[in-house]
């Protein structure tokens, strides 16, 4: 069954979690095994604690990582941390502030806290970088 793109049946959950493992038997300390293994807990399984003590050994080896910032930031909005989520989001921004995705949801979550100006001043910077961003364009059209 796909839910936002993702396959959740129980063999594509089986085949993330081997590839995962066999990521490790590579190299136990690489980083992106555990961000493999981050997101099997985060997108199969929906285990956000898991997933995040798997980001904390990720955070040790990459520190200040923009893709570990920017899941734990997703994470932490899932479980309700809806400040601690803007503070990583916005973290992950600065290292790459052209990531539209990253402007999009820092602006939805704004919106969601009910700061307007802000959140219409990320979308707007959205399509700075984007024309064709039709995300933004239909939040300002709503929330403008």
């Amino acid at each position: 069954m796909y839910h936002h793109g993702f396959d959740r049946t129980e063999i594509r959950k089986k085949k993330a979690y081997e590839l995962s493992m066999k990521a490790f038997e590579i190299e136990p300390e690489l980083a992106e095994a555990h961000i493999s293994l981050a997101l099997y807990h985060y997108f199969c399984n929906r285990d956000y604690d898991k997933a995040l003590e798997e980001f904390s050994i990720v955070e040790r080896i990459l520190p200040g990582d923009e893709r570990l910032l920017s899941f734990v930031g997703y994470i932490l909005r899932r479980q309700g941390h809806f400040h601690e989520s803007l503070a990583k989001l916005k973290k992950a921004l600065q290292l790459n502030p052209v990531n539209i995705a990253l402007n999009n949801n820092i602006a939805w979550l704004l919106l969601f806290l009910r700061d307007y100006k802000e959140a219409d001043n990320y979308y707007r910077r959205s399509l700075s970088l984007a024309p064709d961003n039709q995300v933004a364009y239909q939040e300002l059209a709503l929330y403008s």
